[in-house]
């Protein structure tokens, strides 16, 4: 799979570990997916400025989790 390919297939988390730019802009180029990311394992991630309105974070682990704007 190439680095940048986002398909059916791809997760939101692996969509997200790719980066807050390359997730901000699948938010973007997708406003109608909710993102599912109830009962992943966020733990110590750098989220600062990712865009999770309406994401599922339900169970999520968000120990030491950057969600900062």
């Amino acid at each position: 799979m190439q680095e940048n390919k986002i398909d059916s297939d791809t997760t939101h988390l692996e969509i997200l570990e790719r980066g807050i730019e390359v997730w901000n802009r699948w938010r973007s180029d997708n406003p109608s997916i909710q993102p599912q990311l109830a009962g992943e394992d966020l733990s110590e991630l750098e989220l600062c400025g990712a865009n999770l309105s309406e994401a599922d974070l339900s169970e999520a682990e968000l120990f030491d989790t950057d969600l900062s704007m």
